[in-house]
């Protein structure tokens, strides 16, 4: 049965009433026949060569407007092995320059790649119906009409993946896939993600084999990617050197390292009270008799609890009275989830406070974290005028982004006047990181704080240690980014 987004983006209706129908596996044996039948079954490996469009932030409706990328790929889908290795230039608004990368993904790597796997490979268009058989478990419920295709409803996996089949080809038009994605920084706050894939210019192979050559995929009903294949090779080589073993150990590392990162070394204490905390996304906490502010939320609910963890140990019996988010970019907020669960408070801007309203209630039942166990309801304060929180010489002044020319309007800039020091969030970029970008954002910065009539001695921000201020100003004046 399909969702209420699924609904509305893609204009589903559902059509009464039944008729006799077969069984779910004949309308399975029938579509997987007209594919290719044993051909498509007996197919090993496929190579795509094509061009993606991809939202980078696209799991709810509450996000402003995403940015794109764009990808020219060569694609090696292992399909007997579950392997899938691409090979793609990307192209995005930040960079004046293509990146060019390799991307492996193996049941034997990280859960977030062991999840791509499958999802691209086990339940892609060669292998979907082929799942759906060996199941064991398929299911015929409700007709419906997608896309103005009159489609029978067949699913499998106790009711997580559905296969829509044209009544008229009998050709799949589209799959569904309910899934969840803990460790990813990006999609993990949002829980259960239903990925909807519609399958499109259909192409017969000299093999025999019917093919789409294009797939465009939503997630949580928004926009998500569109693949057009302008070539297949049926049958291509797939050496197991394409696919080196270490590239998954590596990532599972990686992924453990980043979803775990708090060691406890290296955090810089700047005043009494106030401490720098260095990582992947740079955080800080900020305490005094009264209570302690934390200010970032990034990455992961395990990142969140060493936060907390530390915040405790360093200002023992203390409260937290509140977690500051200075960005809205999704990573950098990926552990809010788990502040919601024990009650705190969140500070937020604009955009940012909408995501946050839509994260706290986003469904968690495939992988539960501490709030779906919890059921705690946020208390969001959201800062559209700059405020103060706390008093004496570690308070907090919180400064909304906006105004004219203020592109990044989620931002939520720190500032603590006993120490002329600022947290700029998002809104101080390397230059390695965005060379088209980095002069807007810092011009938005400076903007802000001469509006504000402050003059800072240091900043710092996600991606930056504490750096005095002048030398911040200079990188504008000189047009020469600053390193991180």
């Amino acid at each position: 049965m399909l969702t209420a987004f699924l609904t509305s983006v893609l204009a589903v209706t559902q059509v009464g009433g039944h008729r006799t129908a077969p069984s779910a596996d004949s309308l399975l044996q029938e579509s997987l026949s007209l594919m290719g039948g044993q051909r498509l079954a007996d197919l090993r490996s496929v190579r795509w060569t094509g061009m993606a469009s991809e939202e980078l932030s696209s799991a709810s409706e509450w996000a402003s407007p995403p940015v794109a990328m764009y990808r020219e790929f060569t694609e090696l889908r292992d399909l007997a092995g579950e392997r899938l290795r691409s090979t793609f230039t990307i192209v995005l608004p930040q960079r004046s320059d293509p990146i060019a990368s390799v991307g492996i993904a193996t049941p034997a790597g990280t859960p977030g790649q062991a999840a791509a796997a499958e999802a691209s490979l086990a339940l892609g268009p060669e292998r979907v119906l082929l799942a759906a058989l060996a199941e064991g478990d398929a299911t015929i419920r409700q007709d419906t009409v997608i896309g103005g295709k009159h489609c029978r409803t067949v699913t499998f996996r106790g009711g997580r993946v559905t296969v829509y089949l044209s009544v008229e080809s009998r050709l799949p038009v589209a799959v569904e896939v309910v899934q969840s994605f803990p460790e990813n920084p990006t999609l993990g706050m949002w829980g259960d993600i239903h990925t909807v894939t519609l399958f499109q210019a259909w192409a017969l192979t000299p093999q025999g084999i019917r093919l789409p050559l294009q797939l465009t995929t939503f997630r949580n009903g928004r926009p998500f990617r569109r693949v057009v294949i302008r070539k297949l090779e049926l049958g291509a080589p797939a050496p197991s050197d394409s696919f080196p073993v270490d590239s998954g150990r590596v990532a599972a590392a990686r992924a453990r390292a980043m979803a775990t990162p708090w060691t406890g070394k290296d955090l810089q204490e700047m005043a009494e009270g106030v401490v720098f905390v260095p990582g992947p996304f740079n955080m800080m906490l900020v305490g005094s008799s009264r209570g302690v502010l934390v200010i970032g939320a990034p990455y992961s609910e395990a990142y969140s609890r060493g936060a907390l963890a530390e915040a405790e140990r360093r200002f023992p019996g203390v409260p937290i009275t509140g977690v500051v988010l200075p960005s809205g970019t999704w990573p950098h907020i990926g552990g809010v989830r788990e502040f919601i669960a024990r009650g705190i408070p969140v500070y937020a801007a604009g955009g940012t406070a909408d995501v946050v309203a839509a994260v706290a209630v986003a469904p968690h039942t495939i992988a539960p974290d501490s709030l779906a166990r919890v059921r705690t309801p946020v208390i969001l304060h959201r800062v559209d005028t700059a405020i103060t929180l706390g008093a004496g010489p570690n308070r907090v002044r919180l400064l909304p982004n906006r105004g004219p020319g203020a592109a990044h309007e989620s931002q939520l800039v720190v500032y603590l006047p006993g120490h002329r020091f600022v947290f700029a969030g998002d809104l101080y970029l390397p230059q390695r990181f965005e060379p088209n970008l980095w002069r807007q954002s810092l011009d938005e910065l400076r903007t802000l704080l001469g509006g504000a009539g402050i003059t800072p001695e240091r900043v710092a921000a996600m991606h930056f240690a504490p750096t005095p201020w002048a030398a911040v100003r200079a990188t504008l004046e000189t047009g020469e980014g600053a390193r991180p």
